[in-house]
C-alpha cells in the first residue's frame, strides 16, 4: 500500500472507517452505514474500496450461483470417472437457473455448501452470479490511518480531535 499520506478519502468513506472503529475493530457489515440513508449497494462499494487500499479485510460469501456450461457438460459424462466428489455432484446436479445457496437440496450439507460452491467456482463448473460481504475488520493499516487522523489538529479551534 502508499504510505498513510497519500491515502485520499471522501467524507462517505471515513464515517464508514470510524463507524468501523466505533464497533471495536470488527462488525457485520449491516452495522456499518456511513448513515440511514446509505444504500447496501454504495455501502458495499466503499468496503471494496477501502479494502483495496488495504485499510479493511471482509469475509464474504457466495449468495448466487449458476451452472456453467462446463459443468453441464460434466453432467452428461459417465459417473464413474467424474472428477469431483458426490457432494459435489449432487450440487451441480441440483442447479436450476440462479440460484442461492439456500435452495440447494438437503443433500448438501449447509455447512458445506459455501466451500462446495467456490471449489466448483475455482473449477469453472460454476459461475459465481454474486457475493454478499458478512463482516469486515480494520487492518493494522486502517487503525493507522485513523490513529494519523484523529492526530491532526482541527484548525478553527486549535484543538486535537
Amino acid at each position: 500500500m502508499a504510505s498513510l499520506e497519500a491515502v485520499d478519502l471522501k467524507t462517505i468513506e471515513l464515517k464508514f472507517l470510524r463507524r468501523l472503529q466505533e464497533q471495536g475493530g470488527r462488525s457485520g457489515i449491516a452495522n456499518l452505514s456511513p448513515n440511514e440513508k446509505t444504500p447496501a449497494a454504495k455501502r458495499d462499494r466503499i468496503c471494496k474500496k477501502l479494502a483495496s487500499l488495504e485499510l479493511v479485510h471482509y469475509d464474504s460469501e457466495v449468495s448466487r450461483f449458476t451452472i456453467s456450461p462446463a459443468g453441464r457438460v460434466l453432467l452428461t459424462l459417465d459417473t464413474i470417472s467424474l472428477p469431483v466428489t458426490p457432494d459435489e455432484l449432487n450440487l451441480l446436479k441440483a442447479c436450476k437457473g440462479s440460484m442461492a445457496p439456500d435452495q440447494l437440496s438437503s443433500k448438501i450439507p449447509m455447512g458445506d455448501r459455501q466451500r462446495l460452491i467456490r471449489g466448483l467456482a475455482e473449477r469453472r463448473m460454476l459461475k459465481v452470479r454474486s457475493v454478499a460481504i458478512k463482516e469486515v475488520w480494520l487492518t493494522a493499516s486502517g487503525r493507522d490511518f485513523l490513529d494519523q487522523q484523529l492526530s491532526i489538529p482541527v484548525a478553527v479551534s486549535g484543538i486535537k480531535r
